[in-house]
C-alpha cells in the first residue's frame, strides 16, 4: 500500500517523480494521482498535508477498481480430486464444466476456468496429494514407455 502522505510531503518538496519511486518504491501512477489531489485540493505546504487525518487521505485517495469479491459457489474438492486420482482421469475442464453447471443461489456466482485450477492447485498442494519422483542424474533411466 502506498504511503500518500510521504508521497504528498515529497511532492510538495518539489522532488521529481523518479526521486520519489525510488526512496518509497511507489509507482509513477501513485505519484500522478498524488500530484493531481494535490493541485485540486490547493495543497502547498507540508502543514496542509499533516493535518489531514488517515480517514481524510484514505478518502482522497480511495480505489476505484472492483475488488472482485463476492459470494461464489464452493466447489466439491474431494470430488474433484476423486476424479482425478482415478484410473480414468477426467480434465479439469471437464470438471469445470461440470462445476459451473451446478445450481447457484441467489447472489452467488460460479468461480472462471483460472480461478478453478488455481483453488485444485491450491488444495492439491495442501493436502500433499502429489508424489514427486527424484533421481539422481545419470544413476538410472527412467523411461515412461506407457507413452
Amino acid at each position: 500500500m502506498t504511503d500518500y502522505r510521504a508521497v504528498t510531503a515529497l511532492l510538495i518538496g518539489k522532488r521529481s517523480y523518479r526521486q520519489i519511486e525510488d526512496q518509497l518504491g511507489c509507482s509513477h501512477r501513485a505519484n500522478s494521482r498524488a500530484n493531481h489531489a494535490l493541485r485540486s485540493l490547493g495543497l502547498t505546504t507540508t502543514e496542509h498535508v499533516t493535518a489531514l487525518t488517515d480517514d481524510e487521505l484514505a478518502e482522497i485517495f480511495v480505489d476505484k477498481r472492483s475488488s472482485g469479491q463476492g459470494e461464489f459457489v464452493s466447489i466439491d474438492f474431494d470430488a474433484v480430486v476423486k476424479v482425478r486420482t482415478g484410473r480414468t482421469k477426467q480434465t479439469l475442464q471437464v470438471l469445470w464444466a461440470r462445476y459451473t453447471s451446478t445450481p447457484a443461489q441467489a447472489g452467488q456466482r460460479h468461480y472462471s476456468y483460472d480461478r478453478f485450477r488455481q483453488l485444485v492447485a491450491a488444495h492439491v498442494d495442501a493436502a500433499g496429494l502429489t508424489a514427486r519422483i527424484t533421481h539422481a542424474p545419470g544413476h538410472t533411466m527412467q523411461a515412461d514407455w506407457a507413452g
